[in-house]
């Protein structure tokens, strides 16, 4: 590259170098460098953004249906997770790829100043849910110390950063996004801290499991999570050799999407597995007369609520309380009226949780 006739400080060159190898702003590096060769928008971008958003579309749906069905709080938190980490990619992708091509030269300082504003507050979001959810994975729940102590610092934080921009803003003269820069190295620290910590955090719980298959599966998710992260990372620092920018943004795209994809898999064989073959009546014997008294189960009606959790069908119920098929479903019907669930998993977490909570 060949430096135009504007000096270039310095001290920015460090900055301008981050700059382009994190987001891929080739037009923001033009006011420094020539770079030659007038770029469009290829069909090869508008192809890969559609197949991102279908993507996202599909594991988001994917993901509330898991939440949906088995109604665990850190489903929720993935849920949240899955929205804020896809909403991230695909914002990135369009600031950092689309925008430098299709606008003016002269207002992408102001795209790239709403991308930088969008994608922040993202990203803690991404934090707090990602955190949520892997504690949640190890059966535990975020303390409430842990949720102020996050407030307040993202709090602070933004204070911080308002004042800098405010500052940068009252400068006489024309302002380049160089000025902004800085905020970006703080947040990837920031970003790597929470994600290997709550990783750190699941591999030293996973011994307190109760289940072989779950901390292997969990093992697994919290692997799939280390590498990918840290691959998409290098990819998005420009450690790797790439200097195709479609070539790099689609290898940066396919890990940090497939990273999710790959996670939800695991998790999705892990819930259908351990929770479907595993009856929770060794864990429910004691709270249930309690349980049925607040909801206001019949005698009948909780016969039929201690089969379903020992795992009998509809069929094995019949025979064993001597009634008829549809008296069966007429009970089970009344059961999950009362009790609010849709299904038998809901409701055996319903009352595993309920009989824990009692004892």
């Amino acid at each position: 590259m060949v430096c135009n006739d504007e000096k270039v400080e310095f001290f920015k060159i460090p900055l301008l170098w981050y700059y382009h190898c994190c987001d891929r702003h080739v037009f923001t590096l033009s006011k420094y460098f020539d770079i030659k060769g007038e770029m469009k928008v290829p069909g090869e971008f508008i192809v890969l953004l559609t197949l991102s958003i279908a993507v996202a579309a599909v594991m988001v749906v994917a993901a509330y249906r898991l939440y949906h069905r088995y109604r665990f709080p850190y489903l929720l938190s993935y849920l949240l997770l899955i929205i804020t980490w896809f909403a991230f990619g695909i914002l990135g992708m369009v600031y950092s790829v689309l925008a430098p091509q299709v606008v003016p030269s002269g207002a992408y300082d102001s795209i790239s100043l709403l991308n930088f504003f969008h994608l922040i507050p993202l990203v803690f979001l991404m934090l707090y849910f990602f955190t949520g959810f892997v504690v949640g994975l190890v059966e535990k729940s975020l303390p409430r110390v842990f949720k102020l102590g996050f407030g307040i610092f993202v709090f602070i934080f933004f204070t911080l950063l308002a004042f800098k921009v405010s500052h940068i803003l009252s400068q006489p003269g024309l302002h380049s996004l160089s000025s902004f820069y800085l905020p970006f190295p703080i947040i990837r620290i920031i970003k790597g801290l929470f994600i290997y910590g709550s990783l750190v955090y699941l591999f030293f719980n996973l011994k307190n499991l109760d289940s072989t298959f779950k901390g292997k599966t969990l093992k697994i998710i919290g692997i799939t999570f280390a590498v990918g992260y840290t691959f998409s990372e290098i990819c998005m620092i420009g450690l790797l050799p790439i200097y195709d920018l479609f070539v790099a943004t689609l290898i940066t795209t396919i890990v940090f999407f497939g990273l999710q994809v790959i996670v939800f898999f695991n998790l999705r064989r892990f819930l259908n597995r351990y929770y479907s073959a595993r009856p929770l009546e060794q864990t429910i014997t004691n709270g249930l007369e309690s349980f049925f008294t607040k909801y206001g189960i019949s005698k009948r009606e909780g016969e039929l609520i201690q089969l379903i959790l020992k795992g009998h069908s509809n069929r094995e119920i019949e025979e064993a309380l001597f009634i008829s098929l549809e008296t069966v479903k007429k009970h089970i019907y009344n059961i999950y009226k009362k009790t609010g669930v849709k299904n038998r998993l809901q409701l055996n977490y319903l009352v595993q949780n309920y009989t824990n909570q009692d004892t």
